[in-house]
């Protein structure tokens, strides 16, 4: 089966992290006999990648001159909009290019599947009702209520809707018009080399310097609904305690000056491939993800970073909210608490600092409970997805 895919975070070079995940899916169903066109933004940042079997990536050019596509990547569209509204004027010619490109590439696809709700699940759905063509549109989180409501008439009848999490289902279904069952949940998956147990962890912690510190990891984006100034602040005055933070962002420069002002031990290593990811799961002791709730109902997805942790065996420090509340199980696998409550997130990595025999029984939780996840499991459930979404535009034809 060919399958046209549109995108709006792909990896744009060797070594990018961006929309990994996404790339991780596509090799596993190559072998499961899909092939993919991967539609994806150019970039400043874009270079020509490897050929790889089963999968041609072909950007598509939204603005002229290049230097002004600032859409998607960096902080993601939702928090490029949020900071720079202006780039809003950038969404009509992104839509355009990528339905015309949709509607040239996937002539000869059998389906289309789109990543995220908007801009690329309105592309993809515009072009499948023009094509005639089945469509599959991944929600990866819930989208502003007034875009939603225009995704409905978009989406029609020809297009089926997965979620990535219960949460997101929870939040698109009615203005979507759909029931909660008619919306599969379909997370990404994690791949193999994290379930993988890391040896030297003693010796990865000599050469980093690090000595018998207790170790968080916050992985991910520097932006407001990842919370990691409640992190920082939370630290704040713990002895013999490293935070490390893997990502990059907007507000990476507040976040500086935060950590100074508190004096909190931390380390910047901006956004690191696999390879370092995996050392640094290693050498930490527990992963946090202290996520915001925004505007009362803006949550989280489901963090790949946290699915990796779990797969690695490390203890998650995580918000009760999104995507989080379904991935961690208090006292299972990590410690819950209340999104935005900086003493309860400090009292969480106090009891794990504290309690090597509870860390060492979630960590064995953690890695039984993210085997669901191993992208083989995920890449099976949504071969079985597409193919469905095929049969049930052909029995209507």
């Amino acid at each position: 089966m060919h399958i046209c895919l549109l995108t709006s975070s792909y990896p744009r070079f060797e070594g990018d992290i961006a929309g990994t995940f996404i790339r991780d899916l596509c090799r596993e169903l190559v072998f499961r006999g899909f092939a993919f066109t991967v539609l994806v933004p150019a970039d400043r940042a874009s270079r020509r990648l490897p050929e790889e079997p089963g999968i041609a990536v072909t950007p598509f050019t939204y603005c002229i001159p290049r230097r002004l596509q600032r859409l998607a990547y960096g902080a993601g569209i939702e928090e490029n909009l949020r900071l720079h509204p202006l780039r809003r004027l950038l969404i009509p010619p992104f839509a355009m290019t990528l339905i015309t490109a949709a509607i040239r590439e996937a002539r000869r696809s059998d389906l289309l599947w789109s990543h995220w709700l908007f801009p690329a699940g309105f592309a993809g759905a515009t072009a499948a009702r023009l094509l005639g063509k089945p469509h599959l549109v991944t929600a990866h989180s819930a989208p502003p209520g007034m875009t939603l409501r225009l995704l409905r008439g978009a989406f029609g009848t020809t297009t089926r809707v997965a979620a990535v999490s219960a949460a997101t289902r929870s939040r698109i279904a009615a203005p979507l018009g759909r029931a909660p069952a008619d919306i599969p949940l379909a997370p990404m998956g994690v791949c193999k080399e994290f379930f993988s147990p890391r040896g030297g962890r003693a010796a990865l912690r000599a050469r980093e310097r690090i000595g018998k510190k207790f170790v968080v990891l916050f992985t991910g984006r520097f932006v407001e609904i990842k919370g990691l100034d409640l992190l920082v602040r939370a630290l704040a005055g713990l002895p013999d305690t490293l935070l490390v933070a893997a990502g990059d962002g907007p507000c990476r420069a507040e976040i500086e000056r935060l950590a100074r002002g508190l004096g909190v031990d931390m380390r910047f290593e901006g956004f690191v491939d696999r390879a370092r990811r995996l050392d640094l799961l290693a050498l930490c002791d527990i992963v946090a993800a202290p996520s915001r709730v925004l505007a009362g109902v803006r949550t989280e997805g489901m963090p790949v970073g946290v699915l990796e942790a779990l797969a690695a065996g490390k203890p998650v420090v995580a918000a009760a909210s999104g995507g989080l509340g379904e991935l961690v199980a208090d006292g299972v696998n990590g410690l819950l608490v209340p999104p935005g409550d900086e003493a309860a997130l400090r009292t969480a990595v106090e009891r794990l600092r504290g309690d090597r025999p509870l860390c060492d029984r979630l960590s064995e939780g953690a890695r039984l409970s993210a085997r669901p996840y191993a992208v083989a499991a995920v890449a099976d459930r949504y071969a079985a997805l597409l193919r469905e979404c095929r049969r049930c535009t052909e029995r209507t034809e």
